[in-house]
């Protein structure tokens, strides 16, 4: 990998928003948490407290590390769409163009692009479609029962009209896109899941095409605004939430994550143009490295699969582990995970010479929390800012470290307050950022300090390679541009499931599939106000309700039953890809890419979040005074009948980026694992980041994919309010191998991708 240059960069994170303000921060070991702000949650702080014992619809920890409204430049983003767009697309918004101020003018918008992290959960905006459109039905069928045709509130929206942006049905991707339009760039512009170091990943797959001549600059990072009250939940339910409201991450007295908000957004540029253009550089990232577990459960570390991501980021950058100072850990203040993340690191430097202590450590989430996919860039920018201002920052509050872990004797030392921070022995500063993600999706990033004329950099030669586990020897990055064999296709489209049914259909053979059924509509097409409003339901293709045998994908039965349909649709055609290459998996070096969106089935939690007030109300208006029992079990029938619990398989089955962990688990890859988003054309992205990964000589097989069911009554009433024609439930797999790489065991060889491309319009339709 070239040298690629940050030379800017924008931020919000809690009570941080600027660069001065989020040192002071970090500087000072504040803990920023606080009790969740009026209006956040649809819960009362009373009904959603549960205290650390796990229970139905509620939190262990009413405590999280928010940020406020973001104010800021908006750029070229319509004032009035910013202000009514979900904040996740604000955050992302202000972030970026803070990082392109000193060069929204220089920038060619042709040659600069958009990556950002982004995660596949519910959103404030999704989950007020969910309240509007079954919500609404619900009452609506309360008060009619009784001869109310409309609720007296005076502030009351109309029936199925959410509080919500018409573009924020495509949440997934609209950050990247409304940041790219408020820049007026048109480089391209994807978001990607790969949990918590979705950041870094989104910031290598940058330095990659900067490295291969793709682009000439790049807006890389990642923002974290979901629905809090679902993570909150979410996390409580996997027992991964701190009970005691506090983050200590790499202490004995760790309970679990916080979890943080924000955004951070890097401009990067390669070193010698932006010397060449005199570009003042904050930092230099010299190298990255990204894997999947191969091992271990979704939830569950494994210290295998974060070494390969480590020994491949200090190949990449031809250095070793002791060239590094400082290591700014993913450190969560989880038990298991801490203590995992330890015992990677020490077995990483047990073949390298060191000194006892030479090495600090530290996490910005002991200030700030768990900011998710914004993580990574919140790590790096922390690190930036320290070697500005050559002190290390201290972990606040540190007592000692997971028990079995004992670093006294090691070369990594924990320090309680800043330090100065000097340099050895000439060589430049470097630090190192990681970054582990639930499902099992590892990266690690390299960096240095900005050059100076009077710095000698010294070559520092890796001897990481003497690791049987290490990958092969970094080749000269730089896209080769070749050919690409298609070796194995997999397919479900409607009720055509596999690719010879598939194509049958397109081709128009005998034998078609009978239509098959449509998932549950709940009553809302004949709703009143549906009428009232003319809106128009289409039936789709429907892939109708997919099974699988546990045994044979190594899924627990309950688990299986609660994951999304896309989830296993990305299963299904994954395997078939697979199947008919000639291969029996990915290996270590083979990566996955699926084309993934929000699934509004994952917001219909939030309906059993809102009943208890909105139910309360209905019977006010109905001028109904019940005893409180009895209303207490009116409210929990009503619960039920929207929607089961939140638990943890439904919280797994959920995740956007577990999909792409399964997948990556199922076919034993080892390589970098996400999903992208890109809207209509997410499964288009996925191939293109899956063949240039391979051109780029990053991996030697791959598997691109998309999923699509979007025949649920909540995509539907989207389609029906944008007049859009009837859909299809639809996944697609493609596994793809460089032509000279192919084998005569592979199977035969379908077709050859010869070149692939794609730029943008650069605008928002709703605005432009």
């Amino acid at each position: 990998m070239k040298p690629i240059a940050v030379i800017g960069f924008g931020l919000r994170f809690p009570e941080s928003t600027d660069p001065g303000s989020f040192w002071d921060v970090i500087h000072s070991g504040r803990d920023t948490s606080r009790t969740v702000p009026k209006d956040r949650w649809t819960l009362s702080l009373a009904e959603a407290f549960g205290g650390p014992t796990i229970s139905p619809d509620q939190v262990r920890s009413e405590r999280g590390c928010f940020v406020d409204p973001a104010v800021g430049d908006l750029g070229d983003l319509d004032p009035e769409l910013a202000e009514t767009v979900d904040p996740s697309v604000r955050l992302a918004v202000i972030a970026g163009v803070e990082a392109a101020k000193l060069y929204r003018d220089q920038l060619d918008p042709d040659r600069t692009r958009v990556i950002l992290g982004q995660l596949l959960l519910p959103t404030e905006s999704s989950s007020s479609v969910a309240e509007a459109v079954i919500g609404d039905t619900i009452e609506e069928m309360v008060l009619d029962s009784r001869g109310i045709h409309s609720p007296g509130l005076e502030d009351r929206r109309p029936r199925g009209v959410p509080c919500s942006h018409p573009l924020d049905r495509h949440g997934a991707s609209l950050p990247a896109a409304a940041l790219q339009r408020a820049l007026k760039i048109r480089g391209g512009a994807i978001t990607l899941d790969a949990a918590c170091a979705s950041s870094l990943y989104a910031l290598s797959i940058a330095c990659r095409d900067l490295s291969a001549g793709r682009c000439d600059a790049a807006l890389a990072g990642g923002v974290s605004r979901p629905d809090c009250l679902f993570t909150q939940m979410g996390f409580s339910q996997l027992r991964a939430l701190s009970p005691e409201g506090r983050c200590r991450p790499l202490d004995h007295r760790g309970q679990g994550l916080l979890v943080g908000e924000g955004a951070g957004v890097l401009l990067l540029k390669r070193l010698d143009d932006a010397v060449a253009e005199g570009c003042p550089v904050l930092g230099v990232i010299r190298g990255a490295g990204l894997s999947n577990d191969r091992s271990g459960g979704l939830l569950a570390p494994s210290g295998e699969g974060q070494l390969r991501a480590m020994r491949a980021a200090y190949h990449s950058a031809g250095w070793t582990p002791s060239a590094v100072d400082y290591i700014e850990c993913h450190a969560t203040g989880t038990p298991v995970g801490d203590a995992t993340e330890l015992r990677s690191l020490l077995e990483l430097w047990q073949d390298d010479s060191w000194q006892p202590g030479q090495c600090a450590l530290g996490s910005v989430k002991a200030c700030i929390g768990h900011t998710l996919t914004a993580a990574g860039a919140a790590g790096v920018i922390k690190v930036l800012l320290a070697m500005d201002r050559k002190l290390i920052p201290g972990l606040p509050d540190h007592d000692s470290p997971p028990e079995g872990i004992d670093l006294d004797s090691s070369p990594f030392r924990i320090p309680h307050g800043s330090e100065r921070w000097s340099r050895r022995s000439g060589a430049p500063r470097r630090a190192a950022v990681s970054a582990f993600g639930f499902g099992g999706i590892n990266a690690h990033l390299l960096l240095e300090e900005a050059p100076s004329p009077r710095l000698t950099i010294p070559v520092v030669k890796s001897s990481v390679s003497s690791s049987p586990m290490a990958p092969p020897a970094p080749i000269e990055t730089h896209s080769s541009g070749g050919r690409i064999a298609i070796l194995g296709l997999g397919a479900i489209a409607g009720p055509h499931l596999g690719i010879d049914q598939v194509a049958a259909a397109l081709l128009g053979l005998p034998g078609q599939q009978m239509p098959l059924p449509m998932p549950g509509d709940l009553g809302i097409p004949a709703a009143h106000w549906v009428k009232e409003r003319g809106l128009e339901f289409h039936t789709g293709e429907s892939c109708g309700r997919l099974s699988a045998s546990p045994v044979d994908y190594k899924i627990p039965p309950t688990e299986l039953v609660e994951m999304l349909p896309q989830q296993l649709a990305l299963l299904m055609v994954a395997r078939e890809a697979l199947s008919s290459s000639g291969l029996d998996s990915l290996g270590e070096r083979g990566g996955l890419f699926v084309g993934l969106g929000i699934d509004p089935r994952s917001s219909i939690y939030h309906l059993r979040w809102m009943l208890p007030d909105r139910a309360r109300q209905w019977l006010a208006e109905l001028g109904i005074d019940a005893e409180t029992e009895d209303v207490s079990r009116w409210i929990s029938t009503l619960k039920d009948a929207a929607s089961p619990p939140l638990d943890a398989n439904r919280v797994m089955g959920a995740l956007g980026s577990i999909a792409a962990s399964r997948v990556a688990r199922d076919l034993d890859a080892g390589g970098p694992c996400h999903t992208v988003s890109a809207d209509q054309i997410s499964g288009f992205r996925a191939i293109e980041l899956a063949v240039r990964s391979l051109q780029d000589q990053q991996i030697d097989v791959a598997l691109a994919a998309s999923s699509d069911l979007g025949l649920d009554i909540l995509t539907r009433f989207h389609d029906a309010v944008d007049s859009q024609p009837a859909r299809t439930d639809a996944a697609a797999a493609v596994l793809l191998k460089r032509l000279e790489d192919v084998k005569s065991t592979d199977g035969p060889i379908i077709a050859t991708i010869d070149g692939i491309g794609g730029a943008s319009g650069g605008v928002l339709l709703r605005q432009d």
